[in-house]
């Protein structure tokens, strides 16, 4: 995660490095200027942001269910979930230049019962390492339709919805001409070396609406329950970081500076989960499902649960 933020930054500091330069020197025309901020705000968007925000986004909204079935009142369940992105090469330059080909998002999951066989679950974790401070929250309910349905053997089937919600920052760091080199990036012939503060980097909702169905299916003390889902997202991520101070270019040194880059991607996904959640002895249950969408995900997790 860290290496991906920072080649994040990386990447995208050509925006506000041209606009330095160019306010600074008057190196550049209108024209040129315009140009050269259109064609950088199209690579951060296209190349880096976007691609970024949906790999992020199918990880934070997986492994959010492993059963259309709910508890009963004050029933809970607890347990921990790992979802893995599978990210293709050349589908993000951020996640390339980081060599990322598996984006693993884990979290902290419980739920507890309602009346009406419903059920609410929150779930989420928070970190801070190395400079990184990241954390999520997520709560959803869920509504379970069968004892409506008045026919034997008939699946569980349920609705869902869920809200998340991410934030994450990075301590200031100094990014030299060095590492836009190493990125890809031309470095001005002055050189460049600046402090970045990306303490309020990327920030996200996400909105979540499932339609889910399982069958359980006992034998002794063992019971297994196959589950299918189908699913819409829509997210929403954020991006904000700013360059503080310069050591190069010298015309820059110690003026002061408000050079923010930011952005927004909203978009709308759709994903189909295939799932099997195992029981091997009572109350505890290990579960393992595979959602396909944008990018394709895997969820494998294991959870206390007391119907």
């Amino acid at each position: 995660m860290k290496q991906v933020v920072r080649n994040f930054l990386a990447l995208s500091v050509a925006l506000a490095l041209g606009y330095s330069l160019a306010m600074a020197q008057g190196n550049y025309g209108d024209n040129l200027f315009e140009e050269f901020i259109r064609q950088n705000l199209t690579e951060i968007t296209g190349n880096v942001a976007d691609p970024f925000a949906k790999v992020f986004s199918t990880g934070v909204t997986g492994g959010i269910y492993r059963s259309a079935d709910t508890h009963k009142l004050l029933g809970f369940d607890v347990g921990v979930r790992g979802m893995f992105v599978f990210v293709p090469s050349e589908k993000s330059t951020a996640f390339d230049t980081a060599d990322v080909a598996l984006f693993p998002i884990p979290v902290a999951q419980a739920a507890v019962g309602l009346p009406m066989d419903a059920e609410i679950m929150l779930r989420g974790f928070a970190v801070k390492y190395e400079g990184a401070d990241i954390s999520l929250l997520g709560v959803g309910l869920k509504k379970n339709f069968k004892p409506l349905i008045p026919m034997p053997m008939f699946p569980d089937i349920a609705a869902m919805i869920s809200y998340h919600r991410f934030k994450g920052g990075y301590t200031n760091f100094w990014l030299s001409d060095v590492d836009l080199a190493a990125y890809g990036l031309t470095p001005p012939p002055e050189g460049f070396d600046a402090e970045i503060d990306a303490g309020n980097l990327l920030s996200s909702t996400h909105w979540s609406f499932d339609v889910i169905a399982s069958k359980k299916f006992s034998l002794v003390l063992i019971s297994f329950q196959p589950y299918v889902g189908l699913g819409m997202d829509r997210s929403t991520m954020d991006y904000d970081w700013e360059i503080v101070q310069y050591k190069t270019p010298l015309e820059l040194e110690g003026q002061p500076l408000n050079e923010k880059v930011s952005g927004s991607s909203s978009f709308t996904t759709t994903r189909l989960t295939l799932g099997l959640d195992i029981s091997p002895i009572p109350f505890i249950h290990v579960f393992a499902d595979y959602n396909i969408g944008k990018f394709n995900q895997a969820t494998v997790g294991a959870a206390i649960s007391f119907r």
